[in-house]
């Protein structure tokens, strides 16, 4: 029911009820006016019979007493009237020759209390009042009652009943209350249309309000007021407009700026631009947060730990790869290996730009989706970390619904890799120089430095581990004179050769250093003595059939190794290095181009392990 039926209903039901409620009392007030008009008529009768009478008794006119009272009862409203004389009245003046005895018990109660009587009678046809009134004898009165009568002050000489019909009041009071309804009722309806139209306009700006309010809270600020009043109301109509255009300007400013600081979908989001808003805010803290803590990590693996928490624990993405390209190189960053991540994902990861459909959503993020068979759904995205990285994201599902929630947050992940992203780019380039000072610009191999900082590490590793390194100390024979003779160019292409025989001669797990100058340093991981021999034999041999052409010159060069074992012949690293460059001097000093095996004799006397 509607607020104006509300108010016409109970504005009628109350003027109705008030209505009722003044016919009753007009109706009631009719009855006891009559009742109380008859009682009041009743005594004025039974004073003008007693004086009457008494005026008879004085003047010996006593018989034509019936006329006077037949002309009473005759009268308006009298029906019935009777006069009872008292036993003791009867004692003094004999029986009365008119039948002036007791009626009924009303008689008899009446005089021997001295009370008068009220008895009102109603039925559908008629109203009567029975009135019986008692004389009492009184000295006092005019007339003197105890002047004729032998009765005492007080006696009771005699009543006089009488029945008043007043159902004429009745049909008066009635048409009198008809009257007053019929004029109520006009009065009610002529109300009920003022006030009907009194609050029209009222009842229809509550119901604007409410269905502004109602566009408001599903965030619709553009619902507008429009009402006719012109007083109060109208006024906090006008407020209401102004409040809710400023809403929604503020509302889509939002929106349009949050766009600016994150992509998303707004799939993803509450319809009602209020709650989305929150929501988007949200989750532009949360991104806020995770920058805020990879920023403090030194590391770009912990950014890559970090990352992948988010894919797993707040986008609640399980399986998933991440391959990132750099310069044409593929390296899987998670998971970390190929096991774990699955042949399927990964083929799907390799071949999704081949025949696949691409998505965008509304965050203009440009993905692709797969679904080879039922039960098997796939989601493929790139980013760009930086113009010479791109990351490759996979995702895959075995339910469709949440192959569908994962494309609602595509924007969502993007926006976390877009946080991670400048920090990302700046660990990789961080190491990029850290690699750059620690390798040798011309061969690409580590220098001494990494070495000092590796050789640590690796010797505390390989004791606990229990593994064994084979070291090679590696000379070219004569360097000075090739720079000396054809300058410090060519001595750097007999440099470079040397270091790309080594590369490919050695395994992935080994490690190449050059050391300085025309010397380098062999790592060779888990070795025996002998495979390290071989390995050393053929870097020699490799390098002295490298013919180098300058000027239309060609000339060959040869190699000096040295090798000692650790830690077979010593406890560090560092040790047995030293005795592999005492090896290559035996080396040298035997005739060249020849592999040197450590022993403990070719150390100085009192040398000191």
């Amino acid at each position: 029911m509607s607020a104006k039926r509300k108010i016409l209903f109970i504005s009628t039901l109350a003027l109705g009820l008030l209505t009722l409620m003044v016919v009753v009392l007009v109706t009631l007030s009719f009855r006891d006016y009559g009742i109380a008009s008859a009682k009041e008529k009743s005594k004025l009768t039974a004073e003008l019979v007693r004086d009457a009478l008494t005026a008879h008794m004085i003047n010996g006119v006593m018989d034509k007493r019936e006329y006077f009272l037949d002309k009473i009862t005759r009268s308006e409203n009298v029906k019935k009237m009777w006069l009872v004389r008292a036993p003791s009245v009867e004692a003094q003046f004999g029986p009365s020759l008119y039948g002036e005895s007791m009626r009924d018990a009303i008689d008899r109660k009446v005089l021997e209390e001295g009370k008068a009587s009220e008895i009102l009678k109603e039925s559908a046809k008629e109203v009567t009042l029975r009135v019986t009134i008692p004389y009492i004898a009184d000295s006092k009165g005019l007339p003197n009652c105890l002047s004729c009568h032998e009765a005492k002050e007080g006696e009771v000489l005699g009543a006089i009943s009488m029945i008043f019909d007043i159902d004429s009041f009745r049909s008066t009071g009635l048409s009198t209350t008809l009257k007053i309804l019929a004029a109520a009722t006009a009065l009610l309806l002529l109300t009920v249309y003022l006030v009907g139209r009194l609050i029209t306009p009222y009842t229809e700006l509550f119901e604007a309000f409410r269905k502004s309010l109602h566009h408001a809270e599903e965030g619709d600020f553009t619902h507008k007021v429009s009402t006719p009043l012109k007083d109060e109301m109208g006024e906090l109509a006008k407020w209401l407009n102004s409040l809710t255009e400023k809403l929604h300007q503020v509302v889509s400013d939002i929106d349009r700026r949050i766009s600016i600081l994150i992509a998303y979908n707004k799939n993803q989001y509450n319809s009602n631009p209020l709650i989305r808003t929150k929501e988007i805010i949200g989750e532009l803290a949360d991104v806020y947060k995770f920058r805020r803590n990879i920023e403090l990590l030194d590391k770009k693996e912990e950014v890559y730990d970090n990352i992948t928490a988010i894919f797993l624990y707040k986008l609640n993405l399980k399986r998933f790869t991440i391959i990132q390209v750099q310069n044409g190189i593929e390296e899987l960053i998670y998971p970390r290996n190929e096991e774990e991540a699955g042949s399927t994902l990964l083929q799907f990861s390799a071949q999704y730009v081949h025949a696949i459909p691409l998505y965008r959503d509304s965050a203009n993020n440009v993905f692709s989706g797969y679904m080879p068979k039922e039960n098997e759904y796939y989601i493929n995205a790139s980013f760009a970390i930086s113009p010479s990285v791109l990351w490759q994201l996979s995702f895959a599902f075995d339910q469709y619904k949440e192959y569908e929630r994962a494309k609602n947050l595509v924007s969502v992940i993007y926006n976390y890799l877009d946080a991670a992203k400048a920090i990302l780019h700046t660990r990789m380039l961080m190491e990029m120089l850290k690699e750059s000072s620690l390798r040798d610009p011309l061969t690409g191999l580590y220098n001494r430095k990494f070495l000092e900082e590796y050789i640590e590490s690796a010797t505390h590793q390989a004791l606990r581990s229990k593994t064994t390194y084979a070291i090679l100390m590696i000379d070219v024979d004569f360097f000075k004179m090739v720079n000396d003779t054809y300058g410090h160019d060519v001595g750097d292409q007999v440099i470079s050769g040397l270091s790309n025989i080594i590369q490919n001669t050695i395994r992935e797990a080994d490690l190449a250093v050059r050391f300085g100058g025309e010397e380098f340093i062999v790592l060779l991981y888990n070795s025996a003595p002998e495979g390290a021999e071989r390995v050393a034999q053929k870097i020699r041999s490799r390098f002295s059939e490298m013919v180098f052409e300058v000027n239309h010159e060609r000339f060959s060069k040869t190699l000096s190794v040295g090798i000692s074992m650790f830690p077979e012949d010593g406890p560090t690293v560092w040790r047995v290095i030293k005795f592999a460059d005492i090896a290559l001097y035996k080396a040298k000093e035997s005739g060249r181009n020849q592999v040197v095996r450590f022993h403990s004799s070719m150390l100085p006397d009192g040398f000191n392990y």
